[in-house]
């Protein structure tokens, strides 16, 4: 089954969702280490977006990235995303709020970065969208930024007519969308689902503000793939994601239509690193009595090597990826693609 991450890659002519979502929210409570300072830290955006041109991402076999010597004079930021307990209960709360705390204060007192938050009930999908554009609106050309997401992830039935493979497109679950569709035509129907079509439109839009002496690096703790089982067999492990193909039997699968590509080669550099491979379980680690997400915690790790200097942000994927202790560990292996031409 094709990867998240590939298909964010994929330049494809984007079809706005139908129907809107909610409003970002300001007052839920956070849990798993998320608490209600870290939220009050995000502010809110315009709800609009421009729409910038699609481009497109090369899958290569290397993972490493030149950048150039400037990123310490490069301003930086970032945007986190992380939702622990969900407003629909059938989702399995997970500890995505330590991954969001451990790595705010990393980025911001460690390594300089501006950080645009959205946590819990402020990760909705409407809040996630409101993220985006203040963190576009933020950068300038030749920014350094990292957008991180932790939390979980569903496959649904494709409505836009451009997934070939499989026929399914792959979504980040905000705090607002529901893992069940409804048979209600008049219900939930994946309104609050963020697509991966979705994202690419983002990401593109951030890539273009960047520039071509930008550097994006786009990291996902979350699992996608319905075709897993589920089962653990460790009743202590934690998995992120679910098997349950949202809409089957009951949204409508579009016809495929043709794709078209294009890109720019003034936009922004990226590298995209997910938690797993496509056929692999995103389980969550345990540290010092705390769970954090498999991805998020060594990526935190890495951050830090670029602090003390063993380890320059050009690096950061690779460095992650060569930790193969860590991953045989976790029984799990790093997925990661970009667009540079100059990788090998």
């Amino acid at each position: 089954m094709r990867n998240f991450l590939f298909v964010i890659l994929a330049a494809i002519v984007m079809s706005a969702m139908a129907v809107s979502c909610g409003n970002d929210g300001s007052n839920g409570s956070n849990k798993d280490g998320d608490n209600s300072a870290a939220n009050e830290r995000g502010t809110k955006a315009s709800d609009s977006s421009e729409v910038l041109d699609d481009s497109i991402g090369i899958d290569t076999t290397g993972i490493e990235t030149p950048m150039d010597s400037g990123f310490q004079k490069s301003t930086k930021k970032a945007m986190l995303i992380g939702v622990s307990t969900y407003k629909d209960k059938s989702w399995e709360s997970i500890s995505s709020g330590n991954d969001i705390d451990m790595l705010e204060k990393t980025l911001t007192k460690e390594l300089g970065f501006e950080v645009v938050l959205r946590t819990e009930s402020r990760a909705t999908h409407q809040g996630i969208v409101n993220a985006f554009v203040e963190l576009t609106n933020k950068c300038n050309p030749g920014d350094t930024v990292l957008v991180h997401f932790s939390g979980h992830g569903q496959q649904m039935v494709d409505q836009e007519g451009d997934e070939t493979d499989d026929h399914l497109t792959e979504c980040f679950i905000p705090y607002d969308a529901y893992m069940k569709c409804s048979t209600d035509p008049n219900g939930y129907r994946g309104q609050c689902h963020f697509t991966d079509d979705e994202m690419h439109k983002y990401i593109a839009n951030l890539r273009k503000k960047l520039g071509k002496n930008g550097f994006l690096l786009v990291t996902l703790d979350a699992c996608h793939s319905g075709s897993l089982s589920r089962e653990s067999d460790s009743e202590n492990k934690v998995m992120r994601g679910t098997n349950d193909y949202f809409g089957y039997g009951i949204l409508k699968q579009a016809k495929v239509k043709p794709r078209f590509v294009t890109g720019d080669v003034n936009y922004a550099r990226y590298v995209v690193v997910s938690a797993c491979q496509p056929d692999e379980i995103n389980y969550e680690v345990s540290r010092n009595g705390k769970n954090y997400g498999s991805l998020s915690f060594i990526l935190n790790e890495k951050l830090l090597d670029v602090k003390s200097g063993k380890l320059t942000i050009d690096k950061l994927p690779t460095a992650i990826k060569g930790e193969r202790s860590y991953w045989s560990e976790q029984g799990q292996t790093p997925y990661i693609d970009n667009n540079d031409e100059n990788v090998q």
